[in-house]
């Protein structure tokens, strides 16, 4: 079990809503018309041609990004279909959660005193955002193209 409750034993299911969305999730209780899932990941994929072909790029993110909770319950109506996920996916997706969920400390200070205080704290700010907008040395990437899908609903 890890800091989140969650172990292999877990009833691990795929969601795809009305909406088009699909989900990744720990389903937590169900009952006739209601289902409850905790730790909702929302699964995107895009395709792509490059020299090799077609190709797919598949990303996570938390469902919804700005809760505090993390346990959902979703009328039945819009959920197409449920299925349980596939036992390889379970590691990577439990790493999603422990990945997403992780706690950054935020350490309130006291108000600055002085606009000399608050223009350094200012400066120190903006000196770390320039920082994190500096991309690293990677390698060059191949030519791809990009193919945008379509709003189709399933």
């Amino acid at each position: 079990m890890n800091e989140y409750g969650l172990t292999l034993e877990d009833d691990y299911v795929v969601l795809k809503m009305i909406t088009g969305e699909q989900l990744i999730a720990v389903k937590r209780a169900e009952t006739k018309d209601y289902l409850t899932i905790e730790y909702p990941m929302l699964i995107k994929g895009y395709a792509f041609q490059n020299e090799d072909g077609m190709g797919e790029h598949v990303t996570a993110s938390p469902y919804c990004k700005f809760s505090d909770d993390k346990t959902f319950t979703f009328d039945k109506q819009h959920i197409v279909f449920t299925k349980k996920m596939h036992t390889y996916a379970v590691p990577f997706y439990i790493g999603l959660v422990e990945e997403h969920e992780e706690t950054v400390e935020v350490v309130e200070e006291e108000p600055p005193k002085t606009v000399e205080e608050l223009g350094e704290r200012v400066n120190k700010l903006a000196g770390f955002l320039r920082k994190m907008q500096q991309p690293e040395a990677e390698e060059p990437l191949s030519e791809t193209s990009f193919i945008e899908g379509n709003d189709t609903k399933h």
